[in-house]
């Protein structure tokens, strides 16, 4: 049996904890926020399932041992928890939540912590079924060029850019490397739901070293629906996905096929990848961190730089994304 760590019983941990709880082979989960209310919303939620008996709820991290630690905490502490997490606890397996790090200076020491554990990070589109189906469909194909086009409303890319450039690492192998990213004028910066935090919306353009453009579009939509529509174009074939997240699938077309994938929330599929890891799988459709470190630097410094710019910033080294 197996023990697991939750760091961060936000939204994004919540749904962790109520996947975990889908895993047999866990039988005991420390569930820690160092916000009292926080805790309690977490216990009031899982009352109302009727699910509570595996968990140890916490404020602090002592004396915690598991096989496993989730750290689903804001980017700013994230560093300082997953360093207190391997040192001192001595867990050696960690699934972290994007967006990394807002601290470009920080990324350097998460890579450093490498000699000693095993870290993934939970960028979503590397286990959803369109985006493998799409990748076993490319294995087969051999081109020199491709663009991609996402759209979307309330994409938030300052913090979710990642997930769609991780997308792009994952078909590709983890073999491509950012060359460059501009922003379109009209590209701007807002107020985030989360306090203190930033929502970038506008159009973003990354070009990659293998002929590879990826060009995400974000638009301010007061519309409840939310969804991201992507155009794959390799050579002269065309893929297209649309992820309707609040119906949970995905649409997959190309050529005359259509094709149906769920595309679920956390809670209903990160568990599965966690699930893994705990049987010690090699199919793990996770991130590992040191594919990643190179393009987490290049978009904190590119979107560092445009947002120092728009908000008329000198010597800031904060991205205030998470």
């Amino acid at each position: 049996m197996s023990k697991i760590t939750i760091v961060g019983l936000g939204n994004v941990g919540l749904r962790h904890l109520e996947g975990c709880l889908k895993i047999k082979k866990i039988n005991k989960i420390f569930a820690i926020d160092k916000e009292r209310k926080k805790i309690e919303l977490c216990k009031k939620f899982l009352r109302e399932k009727n699910n509570y008996n595996k968990i140890i709820f916490s404020s602090n991290l002592n004396k915690i041992k598991s096989d496993l630690a989730i750290i689903s905490t804001n980017s700013k502490e994230r560093l300082k928890i997953t360093k207190q997490i391997i040192k001192k606890n001595k867990i050696k397996k960690l699934l972290l939540e994007k967006f990394l790090t807002n601290n470009l200076s920080n990324l350097a020491q998460f890579e450093t912590l490498l000699t000693s554990s095993k870290i993934w990070i939970n960028h979503i589109y590397r286990y959803q079924d369109a985006f493998i189906f799409l990748k076993k469909i490319l294995k087969k194909k051999n081109f020199r060029k491709a663009n991609i086009t996402i759209t979307g409303n309330n994409l938030n890319l300052g913090s979710n850019c990642i997930h769609f450039v991780d997308y792009v690492s994952f078909l590709m192998n983890d073999k491509v490397r950012i060359k460059k990213i501009s922003f379109s004028k009209n590209s701007y910066w807002i107020k985030s739901k989360k306090k203190l935090y930033k929502d970038f919306i506008g159009e973003v353009k990354i070009y990659f070293e293998n002929n590879l453009i990826l060009n995400i579009k974000s638009k301010k939509n007061l519309s409840k629906i939310s969804y991201s529509s992507h155009k794959l174009r390799f050579e002269e074939k065309i893929y297209k996905i649309k992820n309707l997240y609040n119906s949970q699938k995905s649409i997959f077309n190309f050529q005359n096929e259509q094709k149906e994938f769920a595309c679920p929330y956390i809670s209903n599929s990160t568990y599965k990848e966690i699930e893994k890891i705990l049987l010690k799988k090699k199919n793990i459709n996770l991130c590992k961190l040191k594919n990643i470190i190179l393009v987490y630097s290049k978009i904190i410094e590119e979107f560092l730089k445009h947002y120092n710019h728009f908000y008329k910033k000198k010597n800031n080294k904060i991205l205030p994304i998470t």
